[in-house]
Order: structure tokens, then C-alpha cells, then sequence
């Protein structure tokens, strides 16, 4: 009974995120690993590809839904990895505070598939989003980025791939269960991220 009470009593807890900028142009490409191909995300593909995954499905339809832009990689069976990307103006990404990304291009729900991983995957949907972003913005100045400060992998990826660091996000949250974080409060920060091997 006691453990059933705590994990449904609201809890505090602090989120720190590395941010990044886009400051270069569109990475070359590098040809995507054996039968991959990529497409914009679209409804009709994400039922496709996602039909035995009904939670991720419907998180990257609500997505869309919002206004978001996606790349899906995938083969004839089964998706690879996804990126998305939230125009100026929406409410995407959930995770931050509107004020701090409203006026700006952010990228963000990156994820690799456990059975692509290490195959170069993260650093080509960036690279397919950054072209959407330039075929609509005409250009790439105000692309950004963030990642938990703890996700190594995450961190590196966005370094391969063009982005340069841009400060600290913190944020203190009320993680309130079947409804989701309020933030509290919230800074962004010029601060420089830490050293990955401090918190491997």
C-alpha cells in the first residue's frame, strides 16, 4: 500500500538539458547502410511502420497533429529511426517551456532503433530535417536542439552532426502521475556543458 501511495503523490524533480545550435551548412551526405531508405513522416506511414507499436504510434501522430515536421528511416519491415522538428510558433517540444523555443526551429524526439544502432542513423535524419527546415525557412539560422545532459550517445551525435553548443536548460518540474510534469520554473543559461566522462 505504501508504494502504491508514492508512486501516485506528485514529485519534484529537476531536468537539465544540453542545448544546441545548428551553425554550419547542410552536412554531405553519407549513403544510408544497407536497405534503408527515408521519407517525410506522414499518417498513412506511420500507421505502416508502427502498427505493432500502438504507443509510439500514437506519440508521433499527436505530433504531426501539433504541427511538427518528421524524417522516418526505415526498410520495407520495420522503421529505423525518427527526428522531428517544431516550426516557431507551436507548442512542441512538450518537454520545454514554450517562452524559451517559440521562436525558434528546435528539433527534437530523436530516437534509433536498438537493432540500427551504430550504423551513423542519427546523424543522417538530423541531416534530413535540417533540409526541410532550409526548404521552407530558407535558411538554417535559428535551428536548435537540446538533450539530456546524462545521454552521452545523444550529446556526441549532435556534435557529429553539425550543432555547437548553446547553454543550459534547467528546470524544476512537479511530476504529477496520468497527467504529466508542470514546469515551476525554468533558465537557459549560457553556461558550458559539462565533460561527457563526468557523467558516463
Amino acid at each position: 500500500m505504501t508504494q502504491f501511495v508514492l508512486r501516485t503523490l506528485p514529485r519534484v524533480s529537476q531536468r537539465i538539458s544540453c542545448v544546441y545550435r545548428y551553425t554550419d551548412d547542410i552536412p554531405e551526405e553519407d549513403p544510408l547502410p544497407n536497405d534503408l531508405v527515408w521519407n517525410q513522416a506522414t499518417q498513412g506511414l506511420l500507421d505502416r511502420l508502427f502498427k505493432d507499436d500502438e504507443p509510439r504510434s500514437k506519440a508521433l501522430s499527436m505530433l504531426l497533429r501539433k504541427g511538427a515536421l518528421g524524417v522516418l528511416i526505415h526498410n520495407s519491415a520495420s522503421w529505423a529511426g525518427h527526428c522531428f522538428v517544431a516550426p516557431p510558433g507551436i507548442s512542441l517540444p512538450s518537454h520545454l517551456p514554450k517562452s524559451l523555443t517559440k521562436d525558434f526551429w528546435w528539433m527534437f524526439y530523436m530516437h534509433t532503433k536498438d537493432d540500427f544502432r551504430g550504423q551513423g542513423l542519427q546523424k543522417a535524419y538530423i541531416r534530413l530535417c535540417l533540409i526541410l527546415v532550409r526548404n521552407l525557412n530558407g535558411s538554417l539560422e535559428s535551428v536548435f536542439s537540446d538533450t539530456s545532459v546524462d545521454n552521452t550517445a545523444s550529446r556526441k551525435g549532435h556534435l557529429s552532426a553539425g550543432f555547437e553548443p548553446y547553454g543550459i536548460i534547467r528546470q524544476l518540474e512537479l511530476k504529477i502521475p496520468k497527467i504529466g510534469p508542470l514546469i515551476l520554473h525554468h533558465e537557459w543559461t549560457s553556461d558550458s556543458h559539462p565533460e561527457m566522462q563526468e557523467i558516463q
